[in-house]
């Protein structure tokens, strides 16, 4: 499995991993009680331990828009990822997949909750682990372990420097051309199965993308 497609299924399974722990303690004058929050992708689990008295456990949804929002473009993020790897030659996709994912999980972990009035005195101490911040670390760093093995695009001036000889009369000719202009030969192409670029019939791989032509056929100047 290639680093690229290991780090898309890592932002997969990320959404069933919390994003953000916060755990400590509420003191009401002689009372001590421990609480735990799990932030998971579309709600939060709130655990409370009272001591002897027990332990309280509930799911709440979000009750703060952002945390929907960071949480949709993390979602689009791994769609966009797992496409990137299905499609061949669309590196790009895993890589605008990981922006997406990174400001969605920046959404997430910066968005707090509303307020709310307790009608006692409390005392209130915590701390909180943004994990998964991680996870775009994690992310870029495979990604950069796995560089792309072809360059994706060619510059309209880089491709007019392509050429090939022409069978008829052995003249460098663009592979831009239609027809030789020193000879008037037509030159025969075929379409790129991946790009749909039109190249020479004589290419054994498309100059655009890289892509081979499965052509069963010797590289020769005839055209």
């Amino acid at each position: 499995m290639k680093f690229r497609t290991a780090a898309c299924l890592l932002l997969l399974m990320s959404l069933f991993f919390p994003w953000k722990i916060i755990w400590g303690t509420n003191i009401t004058g002689t009372s001590i009680s421990w609480f735990y929050i799990f932030e998971f992708p579309f709600a939060a689990e709130y655990i409370t331990n009272f001591g002897s008295l027990g332990t309280y456990t509930s799911w709440e949804t979000y009750n703060f828009v952002p945390k929907y929002l960071g949480t949709m473009f993390v979602l689009l993020g791994v769609i966009i990822c797992l496409w990137g790897t299905i499609k061949h030659k669309r590196d790009y996709l895993v890589e605008w997949g990981g922006i997406s994912s990174l400001v969605g999980m920046v959404l997430f972990a910066g968005s707090g909750y509303e307020e709310v009035y307790i009608p006692y005195v409390l005392y209130q101490t915590y701390q909180s682990l943004p994990l998964g911040m991680f996870i775009p670390v994690a992310f870029w760093l495979m990604i950069l372990m796995s560089p792309q093995e072809t360059e994706r695009y060619l510059s309209r001036e880089h491709s007019k420097r392509l050429s090939f000889f022409c069978g008829e009369c052995g003249k460098e000719v663009s592979v831009e051309f239609e027809f030789c202009p020193f000879c008037g030969r037509s030159i025969q192409k075929i379409n790129c199965k991946s790009c749909g670029r039109k190249i020479p019939t004589q290419y054994t791989f498309c100059p655009y993308c890289g892509e081979t032509t499965q052509r069963d056929f010797e590289k020769t100047l005839i055209l």
